[in-house]
């Protein structure tokens, strides 16, 4: 989707999803590069769910960073890096921990503390909905008051 807002205090936001690479075939970082070659953005603000560290962390934190983003990292499948150096442009991303891996919940001695006890498996709550529902209102009335837009 492309949409364009216009307002006084800035010229045009283009937003973008470009989705899971299993749904389109390709990694974001090739939709976006295509998008700055043609449109040549002043900034990108990426933002994705993240891995937590923590159960405490889920849905409870938003991550911010002018460094850029490795979409997939978190879950041991990093992807094509989005940063000024990959993109020519800064990017600024914006993350939320939806999922952790169940590995976080073996203790140092090897006592398991969930019932899944097998590398690789993530985990997310089962609110996680609400958590994506909450936390794209809070980055977007963000994003919005940023840019001078009074709309959420």
């Amino acid at each position: 989707d492309r949409h364009l807002f216009y307002s006084l205090e800035c010229s045009e936001i283009t937003v973008i999803t470009p989705g899971v690479t299993a749904k389109s075939g390709l990694d974001a970082i090739e939709i976006v590069r295509v998008i700055c070659d043609k449109i040549r953005p002043d900034v990108i603000f990426a933002i994705d769910a993240l891995a937590a560290g923590a159960p405490s962390r889920l849905g409870t934190t938003v991550q911010i960073c002018d460094t850029g983003i490795c979409p997939g990292s978190g879950l041991g499948n990093r992807r094509g890096e989005m940063s000024r150096r990959t993109l020519g442009v800064p990017v600024v991303a914006i993350g939320v921990p939806t999922v952790i891996n169940s590995q976080v919940f073996i203790t140092e001695n090897g006592e398991v503390r969930a019932p899944m006890r097998s590398e690789g498996l993530f985990l997310c709550p089962q609110y996680v909905g609400e958590i994506v529902e909450n936390a794209a209102k809070i980055i977007g009335g963000g994003i919005n008051q940023a840019f001078g837009l009074d709309f959420y």
